[in-house]
């Protein structure tokens, strides 16, 4: 599956690679379930499902699999049709869910660094402000105060009438988790 997932990221035509972006993530965590068999039901009838591995607990393969999926998604961050990085920057949240925090900060956040100064499309900065707040749960309080913060304050300055009042919606939640990160911090000290 992994060698037609990377073909279609590599696709001449932008709408097969925009499509993907949609749908890389459901990929990936597919790929990277570990089916298991139970025994049969009560019922007599065969049960299967599968267990989704922390990214800490990764086996060989499933490494294999993260690595592809990291390169398609810096590929698709930075290609060349506004659109597809829009698609990409709108979804970036959800493929970091399967990625290690050090290699989100390591190939997503410079991506995301050079998409909110994107000049050739406000709707890139608008998705990239939308996704920053999921992304925030992701990295955790210190990854999104020293990572993500200095890339909201650009958006925010943003002369583009979308991404500012993007930025303002994302704001409150981010600072909703870095709150709440506190609080919880706090508790445990206690």
């Amino acid at each position: 599956m992994l060698p037609v997932v990377v073909k279609l990221a590599d696709d001449k035509a932008w709408r097969v690679r925009w499509c993907l972006t949609h749908k890389l993530h459901e990929i990936g965590k597919m790929a990277l379930s570990l089916p298991t068999t139970d025994n049969y039901a009560s019922g007599g009838q065969f049960q299967s499902k599968c267990i989704t591995v922390e990214p800490e607990n990764y086996t060989n393969i499933q490494i294999t699999i993260v690595n592809s999926i990291e390169v398609i998604v810096d590929n698709l961050l930075n290609d060349q049709e506004s659109e597809v990085r829009s698609a990409a920057a709108a979804n970036v949240h959800q493929c970091c869910r399967l990625f290690r925090k050090d290699r989100v900060i390591d190939v997503v956040i410079p991506c995301i660094q050079k998409l909110a100064n994107d000049q050739s499309s406000e709707y890139v900065r608008t998705s990239i402000a939308l996704s920053i707040n999921e992304l925030s749960v992701v990295l955790g309080k210190e990854a999104t105060v020293e990572y993500l913060l200095p890339q909201l304050l650009v958006l925010l300055r943003d002369p583009a009438s979308p991404v500012s009042p993007s930025v303002c919606c994302m704001h409150i939640y981010i600072c909703w988790c870095i709150y709440i990160s506190q609080l919880l911090l706090d508790m445990v000290i206690f």
